[in-house]
């Protein structure tokens, strides 16, 4: 199995409709893809880390799997507009092979 993970650090100041808002979008991108067997999102509860961010994993089978995650339009679109709920310099994502 293959897995995607993004931990997404919401800017300062971003008001919560706005990241509600990110967090449908990515919600949406599982019935545009397929090829994703497992997904979750959530909003980081601060218990451990300091940081208000938003954690998300999809799931996939194989590697051209992710790859076609990776390329799809609706990936495209929430990451050209990431930059406006997260800061993209904190934020990381992975992909693993489990």
């Amino acid at each position: 199995m293959y897995k995607h993970v993004f931990i997404g650090v919401i800017k300062e100041g971003v008001d919560d409709a706005k990241v509600n808002e990110r967090i449908e979008m990515m919600r949406a991108i599982k019935e545009d893809v397929p090829q994703v067997i497992g997904f979750a999102v959530g909003r980081n509860l601060g218990w451990l880390m300091p940081k208000d961010a938003i954690i998300l994993t999809f799931n996939f089978n194989s590697r051209e799997d992710l790859q076609a995650f990776i390329d799809c339009d609706a990936h495209q679109k929430v990451g050209a507009v990431a930059g406006e709920v997260f800061d993209m310099e904190a934020s990381m994502a992975f992909q693993i092979k489990i």
